[in-house]
């Protein structure tokens, strides 16, 4: 499989999500993930007494045989959809900005954001103006995945490939992080070929190299 990435010009925003504004173009920089984000952090930035969404006092063990996956479409102040994947108690979360694709040629911006505790991917539901996220939340897919190796080791790696077993989203999917910063670490997410068992982190010179350059008038 080939990969090709689209560079942005510099001072142009890549995508309309907000979580993504302060981003000036993609450099391919793998480098190791910053400590997992906790409940913790998913509990300061909101006010429950305000909010419908679900607390959570502690992470909790899920009873399904398979691990489960949502896909929320999320209704904020820019459109984008919460790619969300069950791990260690808690949903490892993405903010997708496009809606994701079953074609195998589409790669979507995915950046990641704090755990949310298991009941959050029963929720559906309008957050408050004023509150963090406000807007509508739908939930968009969900279904169960599995996957070759653990989700947090994954994320470690930068590289992550998981079985989607969803309505809408079905197969071999890849997270692959391609940039660091801070708190907001970029991905791209994408379906990847149903023969491909395992996928390798290009080359930064090798993907600069493959990326087609505009023709000038």
């Amino acid at each position: 499989m080939r990969l090709s990435f689209d560079f942005p010009q510099q001072g142009q925003v890549c995508c309309a999500c907000p979580l993504a504004n302060e981003i000036e173009s993609f450099v391919i920089l793998f480098q190791g993930p910053d400590a997992l984000m906790s409940l913790k952090e998913y509990k300061r930035r909101r006010n429950f007494s305000v909010t419908g969404e679900p607390s959570a006092s502690r992470k909790r063990a899920s009873s399904a045989a398979q691990p489960s996956f949502v896909v929320q479409q999320h209704h904020a102040r820019r459109l984008h959809w919460d790619f969300r994947l069950e791990a260690d108690g808690v949903l490892k979360s993405w903010a997708v900005t496009k809606e994701p694709s079953m074609e195998t040629a589409v790669r979507r911006l995915a950046i990641e954001t704090e755990d949310h505790p298991l009941e959050y991917g029963h929720f559906q539901g309008q957050i408050p103006a004023g509150e963090y996220g406000a807007g509508k939340v739908i939930i968009w897919d969900a279904g169960t995945f599995e996957s070759e190796a653990s989700v947090s080791e994954a994320m470690e790696r930068g590289l992550i490939e998981v079985f989607l077993k969803g309505k809408k989203l079905k197969g071999r999917f890849v997270l692959v992080r391609t940039r660091n910063t801070g708190p907001k670490a970029q991905w791209l997410f994408f379906k990847a070929k149903p023969k491909i068992a395992k996928l390798r982190i290009p080359d930064v010179k090798s993907v600069v190299r493959k990326t087609p350059r505009k023709k000038t008038a």
